[in-house]
């Protein structure tokens, strides 16, 4: 994990561990930039304003997170998705 993201990360795992998500519509609710990659179903969520992307997938119903990647702004790639 990058240093500079523990903050941001800290952040985002203290509102994802409380959050129910049944739905996409429900993670966008709590995360307004998150992308969704339909390819691979990834979910791209812009942390510490903009500075890092978590790579992750969301079961749904077993309301479980799965953190992919943590990557810097420059690092993320669509393409490497």
């Amino acid at each position: 994990m990058h240093a500079a993201s523990r903050k941001s990360l800290s952040r985002f795992l203290a509102v994802a561990r409380k959050a129910v998500w049944p739905h996409f519509v429900a993670v966008k609710q709590s995360f307004p930039a998150t992308d969704y990659a339909p390819a691979t179903g990834m979910l791209v969520f812009d942390i510490g304003g903009n500075k890092h992307r978590l790579i992750a997938t969301v079961d749904f119903t077993e309301q479980l997170l799965h953190i992919h990647r943590v990557l810097t702004h420059d690092e993320y790639s669509r393409e490497d998705l």
